[in-house]
């Protein structure tokens, strides 16, 4: 229900207000259901009375109930949430203003309604007894407010039982006669920053939180209470605490100042959070005067201040910033934003900029790679620095950097700043508008700039006067001051500066005696805009113009060209060479009626026109007298109704003489390009020239009516890819008197009246021109409105021809309250500029679906382009399963609350809802057929927030290569790439980093086939942590509590992704690799008793040690635990990638240990402990990663132990109790070498340890093995690791309990690893049976191989023997009864060998084995069979299943573990059957019955089991 904009509702004393009791029901204020469209329901003794679910209630706004504005029951069938969005409610009366109640006290919470009330308002409401009286529901209460409210005998909030949230909220000058929340014991509160100021308690209440003491009751109005007081709203008088800034500044509406204590340091931290403003008008300065002298500090940090969104009127005032890692300040707004610096301090600084101005919507998502400098699609924000101080900094790039902003430096000193990548002090792209006034420059250096260095083709955007430059360096070239290059790297000139003495007034050293001062010629100001307002200027301005000038007209400019001539303000008149004038947007620039648009006159060369659109001249619309030599172009204009002599004249003056195409640069010559003549009368010829050269490419004319079309004498025409429709002529359509000319690709329409379709040969007779299939000028003229291009593809023909839509290069199309565009035609090309490049900054923006793709089309591309805020998906692809498409170097960005950027579904797409409940892949159906094929390649997708995935597959095919997933977030699914249905994936050479997905960070396949092949994956998660940056193959689509399946780890080390063609600065390379010795800048810590104490000491995070120091550990191990919520630890060794850190001696290395902990540790060696060098002792929620990490010669029970219990100083490890879930534990890249571990090298009891491309070698003496698992939640993944020459006590080189888990791939490799002979040659993995004990004679279990032929780890190369020995496990006296693993084979590699074995048993039996072939194709088809003994049927184990009992042979029903086979997946059921004669194996399929206990030839021995030579 939609309540108009403006409406009040007004409802008799004693009405009961609305009933609502159908579920799903939605009430909103106007269509966006927003509280500023003013919908209030006003009187009555109640507003609304809800008794359903899933009910929805926005924008809307409660006025003067008597008795309760809500009245709630939450107790009813299948409860949904209940919310309250942007919602207010003043000046209520009665009992409550919001009551929530159950029918029946005696209810559980899973049987009640969720209530949320968000972004709400409760304001002087009046209420007998509680604001909110909540007796029976969950209840959610965020960023919201309450003001001038009276409790006369309550509470604010009453809680009375199940749990409430309430979380950024704010209680301002209310009145209670209780508590302002009250809590009984019953109930649960969680409550997060929520604030109180100026509240007035009476009768000695609580005025804060009041929590009933658990067991008392109240007696005669006196309760039990425990009160605990809210933190205070207001800001302190000054700050001097980081968080304490960043909480308050998070809350700020705008229009507030931040005062920093005098003296004080504000201290951030390796992982402290920036300042952020959202807000205009915020100060922040040290002390209350702002000024260096009070001394306040910003210290640390990656990024220190994020400035985004609109923010405008932001100051700072005397600050000093130091020692960021990445960005001091970044200043990410748009180009409504702006920030000024005054007398501020940058010193120390590295990372890739101090200041970086970008407009950029991935907020900090720029950084995590480095500076991302791409052309910008919009203008980025204002900055001014004034009076400011840049010193010391070791940069990247430069000091500042602007892309795209408008940038002011004035009076500010730059000093012994190094800019690794750029310049010394300065660095500005694209024509950003950057001044520099009054500023010093001394002793910076720079790549290739001393000081300033211009990414760009023109000089205009900068301006800079009085500056003083002194003893500058540069690396590259001889350019110390002010360098100008294009971005493609080529160099264009080179600047000084004009001062010889510093001016800024910080430094003010004189200049060296004798240096020669050369003083540049003045620099034009920056480009602006001229409107209606200004075109006094702007004429003005072009016809007094000194040449070389741009002059840009307003978007939507209109202007009465008549009415202007008779104010002598037309027409505009351009005599001087290298002026252009340009529509800011293209054919939105009107200039209508006069006698004529533009006169050219004198010699001008390089004259340019782009984007007007001429209408109604009644004369000639552009007359042109010009001298030798000229040239004029004009550029996607349109010229409409014109009707004098001729709509284009161009008139050379001097002799007659014919030219030819060879001296066009010494003569005159007109170029029109992409340009339209629409509807034109002229009694002579619509393009009129002499003694010039006219060149018309991709010129549409149509619907004209003239003499001739184009007129020309005693000159040259060139005329390519034109049309001609219904512009029949009276005479002949090119009338090229004394002119040669060259035509091709011309389309004829309609002219077939005119006297010469065509033009004149030597003799005057006529050459007929043959008509091209289709008019290419359409294919090539560009669209730079969303109603255009949806009109023009809309009425594309059914053809074999291709169809191209060019959007304009920086065109913004809305496609905002449109439906989508369909595509249904093949070869069907949408593109941004002619080359079809994301550079161009071509943008879709807004809509639910962009585009839609249905039948059976083929060969359909998008290239270049730019989607944005889509809010269902940008586009569908739900052609059948015929149909293809292509998406080519396009960005995917900013699409919020949409199921996907790119859908794959032919089926019935779900409609978004815009509150309540988040839709999930549960609201699809299966599409009967298969859907089509999707090609994504050199693509970007970032900063999307969607349902599913940022590229979700739905039953069809698609394939992604070299494209790029950041910051992106699946809420439902993952973080990059999904398949459902059944879908096909293959992702080659993608990146995925910083993502989140429910299910998967970066891949989740649930379905036939999934590929990845060289992929890239960091940082990104998944919500339980299993499958951050692998690829999820998913075995059980439908679950409880999370799927089941297999996390392939992505194992590429960096980014491979080739990218589409760009235009990179090489005048200023990238960032320079990490250096592998040690910085000067970089302290790094050289002592074990250093590290130590710098741990101890709490203030950091991340510890470098350096790479050419023995740490020497001390007897007493170094504890890491949790000392600030939500911080990690980091211990990493200094240098390039490979460099290792020793770690030698004592008796403990490091002990973790604490809750919800998280600890890294890169590049170390650890060496030579006599106990256990890691003592994993966290919780279930903590988390150890090592990364590139080695273990040799470690002498005590084990090198790694993970175990969450008690244990002293002397323990025995195969003694030690379960202690309930231990911490997860991660290998990646690792080695384990030499060791003499009384225990296992690897122990874990009750944790789980990830394994991926790691190394156990030469391991001796061990008690059990390289790898040991204990207990019931103890968990074991192994991920392409290889296990050679270790030698254990006990069978197995990875040893498994009762009750421990494991999941394996086939991409792990053991070889002449030793076990006892006495108790079984079970070399790779042992499961002991359940209830069982090893001794020196019995250990009783299950045996499973390792599948890889080789290693292929660096260092660790081994393969093995082609033809391995099967081992004879046939002794029935046996203590140990062995089995073979079940494992996926390869189409081919299954074929293999059922080919062998069917020759063999040919050869060996003389037929008597018949051999069928199966039924079908399927992949898996090479399982091995358990082996069982002729006496027992012992449990048998899988990597899918626990070591629990799994009833043998007889199990009928069993999950196939899902393993990588050369990048091929396949996801099926397993049946088993056994009987005395036979065994068959199942997959859906028939298969060849085998007999048992014969010869092969095949392989020379006896297979006692057939189905292991599968």
């Amino acid at each position: 229900y939609v309540i108009c904009p403006d409406t009040t509702i007004n409802l008799d004393i004693g009405d009961k207000g609305f009933g609502v009791t159908e579920p799903s029901t939605k009430i909103k204020c106007g269509e966006n259901g927003l509280q500023e469209d003013n919908c209030v329901i006003n009187g009555g003794s109640y507003h609304l009375m809800i008794n359903a679910t899933d009910v929805g209630v926005y924008g809307m706004t409660f006025v003067d109930a008597r008795t309760t504005s809500i009245e709630i029951n939450a107790n009813v069938e299948e409860p949904s949430s209940i919310t309250f969005n942007d919602c207010s409610w003043e000046k209520n009366m009665g009992l409550a203003t919001f009551s929530i109640a159950a029918e029946s006290a005696d209810v559980s919470e899973n049987s009640l309604a969720p209530v949320i009330i968000s972004n709400s308002t409760f304001l002087m409401n009046n209420a007998e007894g509680s604001i909110i009286s909540n007796g029976g529901s969950p209840l959610t209460i965020s960023k919201s407010i309450f003001t001038q409210n009276s409790a006369l005998n309550g509470s604010l909030i009453h809680i009375e039982s199940n749990t409430t949230t309430i979380s950024d909220v704010e209680f301002v000058k209310n009145v209670i006669s209780e508590d302002i929340i009250f809590v009984s014991s019953d109930a649960e509160l969680m409550e997060r920053d929520i604030c109180g100021f100026d509240n007035e308690a009476v009768n000695d209440s609580c005025d804060g939180i009041a929590e009933l003491v658990s067991g008392s009751l109240c007696k005669e109005g006196e309760c039990e209470l425990n009160c605990s007081s809210l933190m205070p709203c207001q800001a302190p008088s000054c700050f001097d605490d980081w968080e304490q800034l960043t909480r308050r500044m998070d809350k700020s509406v705008g229009g507030e100042s931040f005062v920093l204590c005098p003296g004080s340091s504000l201290l951030l931290g390796n992982d402290g959070s920036p300042l952020r403003i959202s807000e205009s008008d915020i100060v922040v300065s040290c002390g209350s005067d702002g000024t260096l002298e009070n001394q306040c500090l910003i210290i640390g940090g990656e990024l220190q201040v994020l400035i985004d969104g609109a923010a405008s009127g932001v100051r700072f005032e005397g600050v000093t910033f130091s020692s960021s890692k990445k960005v001091s300040i970044a200043a990410f707004g748009g180009s409504e934003a702006s920030a000024t610096f005054d007398g501020c301090e940058f010193s120390g600084h590295s990372g890739d900029a101090v200041v970086a101005i970008i407009n950029n919507d991935e907020g900090t998502g720029a950084l995590q790679d480095g500076m991302m400098i791409e052309k910008p699609t919009d203008a980025a924000m204002g900055v001014s620095i004034n009076s400011c101080i840049f010193k010391e900094n070791v940069i990247d790039f430069s000091p500042v950097v602007n892309v795209g902003g408008q940038v002011k430096v004035n009076e500010t000193t730059f000093v012994s700043n190094i800019g690794l990548g750029g310049s010394g002090a300065v660095t500005s792209f694209f024509d950003s508008p950057l001044s520099v006034v009054s500023s010093c420059f001394l002793e910076n250096q720079g790549n290739s700039s001393g000081a300033i260095l211009l990414i760009q083709d023109k000089i205009d955007s900068f301006v800079q006067e009085n500056n003083f430059g002194e003893d500058n360096v540069v690396s590259v070239g001889d350019c110390i001051n002010v360098v100008l290059a294009k971005p493609s790297g080529s160099f264009i000139s080179c600047y000084t500066f004009d001062s010889i003495e510093c001016r800024s007034g910080a430094i003010s050293p004189t200049i060296s005696p004798g240096m020669p001062i050369a003083v540049p010629t003045s620099l034009p100001s920056p480009r602006k805009c001229y409107g209606e307002d200004n075109w006094e200027t702007f004429f003005t301005d072009v016809r007094d113009s000194m040449g070389n000038e741009v002059f840009t007209l307003c978007e939507g400019l209109s202007i009465d060209i008549e009415d202007m001539e008779s104010k002598g303000l037309a027409p505009l008149m351009i005599k001087e060479s290298g002026v252009t004038i340009e529509c800011a947007a293209p054919s939105t620039c009107l200039l209508s009626g006069g006698s004529s648009h533009i006169v050219l006159s004198g010699s001008i060369q390089d004259v340019a026109v782009t984007g007007l659109t001429l209408v109604d001249a009644s004369e000639s619309s552009i007359a042109g007298t010009l001298e030798r030599p000229s040239s004029v172009e004009f550029e996607l204009c349109d010229w409409i109704n014109n009707k004098g002599a001729t709509v284009v004249s161009i008139v050379t003056e001097g002799g007659n003489r014919r030219m030819s195409s060879r001296n066009l640069e010494y003569e005159n010559l007109l170029t029109l390009k992409n340009c339209n003549f629409e509807e034109n009368s002229a009694s002579d010829a619509i393009i009129k020239g002499s003694e010039s050269s006219i060149v018309l490419d991709s010129v549409i004319f149509e619907r004209n009516t003239m003499e001739n079309v184009v007129d020309i004498s005693n000159g040259f025409l060139f005329l390519v890819d034109s049309c001609f429709i219904d512009s029949g002529t009276t005479s002949t359509l090119i009338n090229n008197k004394n002119s040669g000319v060259i035509i091709d690709d011309i389309f004829l329409s309609g002219s077939d009246n005119s006297e010469c379709v065509g033009y004149l040969d030597d003799n005057g007779g006529c050459n007929s021109l043959t008509s091209a299939s289709s008019c290419i000028a359409e294919k090539k003229r560009c669209i730079s409105r969303w109603i255009d291009l949806a009109i023009a593809m809309r009425t594309i023909s059914a053809d074999d021809e291709e169809h191209i839509f060019t959007v304009c290069p920086n065109a913004v199309l809305d496609a905002s309250n449109s439906g989508p565009i369909v595509i249904n035609e093949s070869k069907t090309v949408l593109r941004c500029g002619g080359n079809g490049a994301s550079d161009g900054n071509c943008v879709v923006k807004g809509g639910d679906i962009q585009f839609k793709i249905e039948g059976s089309p083929k060969d359909v591309l998008f290239s270049g382009i730019t989607f944005a805020e889509a809010s269902v998906a940008a586009i569908n692809a739900a052609g059948d399963r015929a149909s293809q498409a292509s998406v080519v170097d396009c960005i995917f960005r900013d699409i919020k609350g949409a199921h996907a950027a790119l859908l794959i579904y032919g089926g019935k797409v779900p409609l978004i809802q815009r509150t309540g409940r988040r839709l999930s892949i549960e609201d699809f159906t299966e599409a009967y057929e298969r859907s089509m094929t999707v090609e994504v390649s050199y693509s970007l997708f970032s900063s999307n927030e969607v349902n599913l995935a940022p590229i979700a597959n739905l039953k069809g095919s698609l394939e992604v290569s070299s494209c790029k997933f950041n910051s992106n977030n699946g809420t439902t699914i993952a973080g990059g790439v999904m398949e459902w249905f059944s879908g096909s994936i293959s992702v080659k050479k993608s990146c995925f980093t910083s993502n989140y997905g429910t299910l998967a960070g970066s891949i989740y396949a649930n379905g036939d086939l999934a590929v990845e092949t060289e992929c890239f994956s960091e940082g990104n998660q998944n919500s339980d942590q299993r499958c951050n940056d692998g690829l999820f193959l998913a075995t059980a689509r439908e679950f409880d509590g999370g799927p089941t399946g297999l996390c392939v780890a992505i194992v590429n080390s960096e980014c491979g992704a080739k990218v589409a063609p760009a235009v990179p600065p090489t005048v200023a390379p990238t960032v320079p690799v990490r250096p592998t010795s040690v910085s000067p800048q970089i302290q790094c810590i050289q002592s074990w008793s250093a590290l130590n104490s710098s741990i101890s000491e709490g203030i950091q995070n991340t510890f470098t040690l350096c790479p050419d120091k023995d740490l020497l550990a001390g007897e007493d191990a170094i504890i890491l635990n949790r000392r600030t919520e939500g911080t990690d630890i980091a211990i990493e060794c200094y240098g390039e990638s490979g460099e290792t850190c020793l770690i030698k001696g004592g008796r403990r290395h490091f002990h973790i240990l604490g809750e919800g902990i998280q600890v890294l540790f890169r590049g170390i060696k650890f060496e030579d402990s006599k106990d256990v060098s890691i003592l994993a002792a966290g919780d279930g929620n903590s988390k150890l990663r090592f990364k590139d990490c080695e273990w040799t010669a470690n002498k005590g029970p084990a090198a790694v132990l993970i175990y969450n219990g008690i244990m002293g100083d002397e323990y025995d490890i195969e003694s030690l109790k379960y202690p309930g879930k231990s911490m997860s534990v991660n290998f990646d890249s690792c080695s384990f070498t030499n060791h003499t571990a009384t225990t296992g090298v690897v122990v874990n009891i009750g944790g789980t340890v990830i394994m991926t491309t790691s190394a156990f070698k030469s391991n001796q003496d061990t008690s059990i093995g390289c790898i040991q698992c204990v207990g019931e939640d103890s968990r074991l993944e192994l991920y392409d690791n290889c296990f050679i020459e270790n030698d254990s006590n006990k069978p197995g080189a990875v040893f498994l309990t009762d009750g421990a888990e494991m999941r394996v791939n086939d991409g792990n490799f053991g070889y002449d690893n030793k076990v006892p002979a006495t108790l079984t040659n079970c070399a790779d993995i042992f499961t002991l049976a359940p209830g069982e004990m090893c001794n020196a004679i019995t250990c009783p279990g299950t045996c499973s191989t390792f599948d890889a032929k080789g290693c292929g780890i660096s260092g660790f190369g081994y393969a093995a023997p082609s033809l391995a020995p099967i081992p004879d496990n046939g002794n029935i006296n046996s203590p140990f009864i062995g089995t073979i693993k079940l494992e996926e084979t390869s189409l081919f590699t299954s074929l293999f060998f059922l080919r062998n074995i069917c020759v063999a048993l040919l050869t060996v039996f003389f037929g008597i084995c018949a051999v069928f072939s199966c039924s079908k194709t399927y992949y898996g088809a090479g399982e091995k069979k358990e082996k069982k003994s002729d006496e027992s049927n012992p449990p048998s184990k899988t990597e899918s299943m626990s070591s629990r009992e799994a009833n043998g042979m007889n199990v009928k029903e069993q999950e196939v573990v899902k393993q990588k086979q050369g990048g091929l997946f396949r996801r099926g059921k397993r049946k088993t059957e056994s009987n005395d004669d036979e065994t068959n194996l199942v997959v859906d399929a028939e298969c060849v019955p085998i007999s048992k206990g014969e010869p092969s030839a095949a392989f020379g021995q006896v297979a006692e089991d057939p189905m292991e030579l599968s």
